[in-house]
């Protein structure tokens, strides 16, 4: 995660403490993060970005971090409770009542939710629990959900970049043949000419000859 995709997987420190209970302010950063890794991968293959897809803006409860009445400016949490809820429109981590609660536990039901929801990643097989995640499993099911969705981007660009190479050469062909008429027309104009030229060489040497 770390050294592939660039995620902020670890504390100021760079402890990891992957035995630990996953906080859900600790879940906010490295899954914003996540996200942008994702957009990143998305703008360079050229690809829509509906890709991720994000819950529903217009069934928002929370739009803005100014709403989240438990984060202030200058919290380590801010920046990425702002972009998910304003760049992204996902408020599923939040409460009805606004609240993150940056420091309560993140259960594994929450995490499979949102990660379906917004990467099309599937928990498999029966339904998660409400089950405490430890910082160990969420970098493992992070990582599996990154990976899958690289995956699908790079069919989607690659399918992108066959379409584009196949308009690319009906286009040229059309351009070709358009040249090709174009060359082929200013090529009867001249033997046309050419003709026309010869045959009024023909009559006046015909005058000519009449005239002695």
């Amino acid at each position: 995660l770390i050294e592939n995709h660039h995620i902020t997987m670890v504390y100021a420190d760079n402890s990891f403490l992957g035995n630990a209970n996953l906080k859900r302010g600790d879940f906010i950063v490295s899954y914003n993060s996540a996200l942008d890794h994702i957009r990143d991968a998305i703008n360079n293959a050229g690809i829509d970005t509906s890709l991720i897809n994000t819950y529903d803006r217009n069934k928002a409860y929370i739009t803005s971090v100014t709403q989240v009445k438990d984060i202030k400016p200058g919290s380590v949490y801010y920046v990425a409770v702002q972009s998910l809820l304003e760049n992204w429109g996902i408020n599923a981590p939040f409460t009805k009542a606004a609240l993150l609660n940056a420091n309560s536990l993140f259960y594994e039901n929450e995490l499979y939710d949102i990660l379906r929801v917004t990467l099309g990643f599937e928990y498999g097989y029966g339904e998660p629990g409400k089950v405490a995640v430890k910082r160990y499993r969420f970098a493992i099911i992070l990582d599996n959900a990154i990976n899958l969705k690289l995956k699908q981007i790079e069919v989607f660009a690659s399918e992108k970049k066959a379409k584009d190479n196949a308009e690319k050469a009906r286009v040229d062909s059309i351009v070709k043949q358009i040249e090709q008429s174009r060359r082929d027309s200013i090529s009867k104009e001249i033997e046309m000419r050419k003709a026309e030229a010869e045959r009024k060489e023909t009559e006046a040497r015909k005058k000519l000859e009449d005239n002695k």
